[in-house]
């Protein structure tokens, strides 16, 4: 059956976390305007290091992206959600998401992508490792990042957690950094964010079967 491209972008674009839903004290800043060659040439590097672009990507699938939240301690997390025209290539595409030679392939494409970004900054050696994390959706991955940062004789790392959970045909992608210094976020509160906008997502895919 072919996909109703707008009323799935409808269902990602109402999934999607807004300020309310964040604790007391957040605030919210727009997501910045991704530029659509870079992030194609990224996908391209990526399928070329793990296989076919099809088996992992699909342009034409409906996309939304929250805000960008920050904590009172400085903590940013921001959601992604995307619906698939089939939940069987989607299973299919998680199923590579879930294997070590996408983890090295991810881990070799971010320290290339932040060595270009962070020009005043060296970026060590990343870190890219599975994290322990309760079942939400149909199935979850979830991948914790260590970035070493030293600048003016300071060395940080600074930790960021990927979660992805499919429901169904649909994926959400949570995304929260933090320095240690800072207050880090837990994995049950990453896990209360989450649920919110996999429940949401569950809910638009039983309207529209």
């Amino acid at each position: 059956m072919e996909q109703d491209v707008a009323a799935d972008q409808a269902i990602a674009e109402a999934a999607v976390l807004t300020l309310d839903d964040m604790p007391p004290g957040w605030t919210s800043e727009a997501a910045g305007e991704d530029d659509a060659s870079e992030e194609r040439e990224s996908r391209t590097r990526m399928a070329r290091c793990v296989g076919d672009y099809e088996t992992l990507y699909v342009d034409a699938h409906p996309d939304a992206e929250s805000d960008d939240f920050t904590s009172p301690d400085d903590a940013e997390v921001s959601v992604d959600v995307r619906v698939a025209h089939s939940e069987e290539w989607l299973v299919e595409a998680c199923e590579v998401f879930s294997t070590d030679r996408f983890r090295e392939c991810a881990l070799e494409e971010l320290q290339n992508e932040l060595g270009g970004e962070m020009q005043e900054v060296t970026v060590g050696d990343i870190s890219l490792d599975p994290l322990s994390f309760a079942p939400v959706g149909d199935e979850v991955t979830v991948y914790r990042m260590t970035i070493p940062i030293s600048a003016d004789g300071f060395d940080v790392e600074m930790v960021g957690d990927v979660v992805a959970a499919r429901v169904g045909r649909g994926m959400v992608w949570l995304s929260a950094f933090s320095f240690p210094a800072q207050r880090p976020l837990g994995v049950e509160e990453l896990r209360g964010s989450l649920e919110i906008a996999a429940d949401r997502l569950s809910r638009g895919l039983a309207s529209a079967s």
